[in-house]
Order: C-alpha cells, then structure tokens, then sequence
C-alpha cells in the first residue's frame, strides 16, 4: 500500500461523548483557544438559535458568527479536543477502497454521517511515490484508491 498520499491533520471531537465534530480542512483560523471553523462534518453538530451543540450528546461547543454574509462557527477550545494523526486509531476505524476514480468516490463519503476523514491516494502497484499522470497511464499497477476513517454505530460503512 502507498500511503504517501494519505496524509491527514487534525481531528477536533466533542469534550463530552467523543464525537467527531470537524477536521483540519474545516478551520479558516485559530488563536486564543478559539477556533473560526466554515466546515462541519456532516451530522455532527446542530445549530440552536446562536449556539452549535454536539449532535450526539447535546454539550455547547460554541456560536455561530455571521461576516459579510458568511457564516462561521466560533468553538470554545474548552468543548473540544484535538486528536492527532498519531492516536487515531484509540478513536477511529479506518478502510481503504479501491475505485476507479477517487475523486467521485471521495465526493460521495463526505456527505456520509460518520465519515471523520477522506484522502485520496493509490494502493497497490510497483512504483513508489507515483503520479496521477503515471497511475492513469496503467504503467505503474496500481490503482486509485480511497482512504475513509469513520466512526459509526455498529462499525458498518
């Protein structure tokens, strides 16, 4: 497996019940403990009057803020916990599926409820580190491929 591609940052989960929240894509800025984010994941928050809850068990984990007509959400770092690429295996299960072309298949996991993370890359093959163009070409063997980490009720993707 080539994982050169699969690279990830981090994952922000609720203080309270371990609910993924957002990933590294999702944050436009951090300072002071707060973070401006523009992206949840799908299913994991809910928007209450000025306030973003924690879909899963109901805990505040900020505001939503509205900026020339774009709306952010302001997360209280107190709500939230950082989880880094090393640990996220205490956290998340992971899959990897080999597809004809990724970027269709990636579109589709992430609007899945459940779905923390998606990264495009190859599996299989001979050549290290191979290029789209390489890939595509059929010379190298390998195959496009999608990385999923997922956390759902019953480990059932």
């Amino acid at each position: 497996m080539d994982y050169t591609r699969f690279k990830y940052g981090r994952v922000f989960v609720c203080g309270r019940c371990r609910q993924a929240i957002f990933n590294e894509e999702g944050v436009v800025s951090e300072s002071s403990g707060l973070l401006n984010i523009r992206k949840l994941l799908p299913g994991s928050a809910q928007i209450r009057g000025e306030g973003v809850l924690c879909k899963n068990c109901g805990g505040l984990l900020g505001s939503v803020k509205r900026e020339n007509g774009d709306k952010t959400y302001i997360i209280d770092g107190g709500g939230i916990i950082s989880v880094l690429p090393e640990i996220f295996e205490k956290y998340f299960k992971d899959a990897i599926f080999a597809c004809g072309c990724f970027w269709g298949v990636e579109y589709q996991f992430r609007k899945v409820v459940g779905i923390v993370y998606t990264r495009v890359g190859y599996c299989g093959g001979t050549k290290h580190n191979p290029s789209y163009e390489k890939v595509k070409s059929g010379t190298t063997g390998h195959k496009e491929a999608v990385h999923v980490l997922y956390d759902l009720p019953g480990d059932k993707l």
